[in-house]
């Protein structure tokens, strides 16, 4: 979730689904769904693009206002999570105690 979470807060406009996927760099199966339950959440919004291009139509996503700070306040979280707690050195063998 937090690769598709980062993917959208750093767009810069509405992405296409399988942008997502790819910036995630996450499987259709798993990104689609993840969209979904978010859009349900009132986290994401989705519309149909509207251009004039050739080829299938794309759905786009995007963060809500509210959906924004959310996913910001998770990839914080997660890097608090992830930072290694500094330890100060032991003296000797970390595992047997014994000085050296």
């Amino acid at each position: 979730m937090l690769a598709v979470l980062r993917a959208l807060v750093n767009a810069d406009a509405p992405t296409w689904g399988l942008q997502v996927c790819k910036r995630a760099k996450r499987s259709t199966g798993s990104v689609y769904p993840l969209l979904g339950r978010l859009e349900q959440a009132g986290i994401v919004r989705s519309a149909w693009d509207e251009t004039d291009r050739p080829g299938a139509r794309r759905r786009l996503y995007d963060l809500t206002v509210s959906g924004r700070g959310w996913a910001r306040e998770q990839l914080r979280g997660a890097a608090d999570v992830a930072q290694p707690a500094t330890a100060s050195p032991v003296p000797g063998d970390a595992v047997t105690g014994d000085a050296r």
